[in-house]
């Protein structure tokens, strides 16, 4: 009885071990990689945390590939889309090469500058 107690022992430890594993990957990946992947990563997130090792296991065979596997486009432009303009209080439409004079208000106008 006591090398099967030792045997779950060891694995109950690895498998803990693997779920703090993939609490920490799935948190430290950026979200626009799981964005990228047709994935959320508040979703996973959530099910690696409450569903633990059964949570890990589904995130290792479902969706670590695909999420690991998006390149980093981080030096290509965006694409077209408003995009909040700070400055502005308002979202200001980017075409993809540069920003445009459009901004998402109510009246479509250039929003007045505050300060």
């Amino acid at each position: 009885m006591g090398l099967l107690a030792l045997l779950i022992t060891v694995v109950s430890i690895a498998a803990f071990v693997y779920w703090l594993f993939a609490v920490v990957e799935v948190l430290r990946i950026p979200s626009w990689q799981f964005y990228e992947a047709g994935s959320d990563k508040i979703v996973w997130i959530c099910i690696v945390f409450f569903l633990q090792i059964i949570g890990a296991l589904l995130w290792l065979f479902l969706r670590r590939d695909d999420v690991l596997s998006v390149e980093d486009r981080s030096d290509e432009d965006p694409p077209a889309d408003w995009y909040m303009d700070h400055d502005a209080g308002a979202l200001r439409w980017w075409d993809g090469v540069e920003w445009t004079d459009r901004y998402q208000t109510w009246t479509g106008a250039r929003p007045r500058p505050t300060g």
